[in-house]
């Protein structure tokens, strides 16, 4: 257990990175995109914000020691973030199908798309581990006898 990074934990920190740069892109355009609305204009895309500085810091953390509680506890969070940026994605289509005048040209800017993508790196590294370990284990457990 070194204290550098690996693949995983580096898509954990990637995927943070993504989440946070999510919320501060634009989530909706009007007038063809000559006026934007990004996340961190509200409540919910601070939320977003502070969801990927924190698996950030879980990916930080994940170097060197790492406590068993942590990967599990690293995947769950990227699910509920996941959870969350899909409502929110629900929540703009609702948006551009009912509730903005067609005079605006409305249309989705990326940043909510980005955040996605972030918050499946965050899962992905730590979901990829759990099933790395769970692999080796059962070949640890039989002995040297393999039986």
């Amino acid at each position: 257990m070194s204290a550098r990074i690996d693949r995983l934990e580096a898509a954990t920190l990637a995927g943070g990175v993504l989440v946070m740069l999510g919320a501060a892109l634009p989530w909706l355009t009007l007038y063809a995109g000559l006026q934007r609305y990004g996340g961190l204009i509200g409540a919910h895309g601070r939320l977003l914000f502070a969801g990927g500085a924190l698996a950030v810091v879980a990916g930080l953390a994940t170097r060197g020691r790492r406590p068993r509680w942590l990967r599990p506890a690293t995947l769950l969070f990227g699910l509920v973030l996941l959870g969350f940026d899909l409502w929110l994605l629900e929540g703009l289509a609702e948006t551009l199908r009912h509730g903005v005048s067609a005079m605006l040209v409305p249309r989705p800017g990326p940043g909510l798309f980005v955040a996605a993508l972030g918050t499946a790196l965050v899962i992905l590294g730590p979901g990829l581990e759990l099933i790395r370990d769970h692999r080796k284990a059962p070949a640890a457990s039989r002995g040297p006898t393999g039986g």
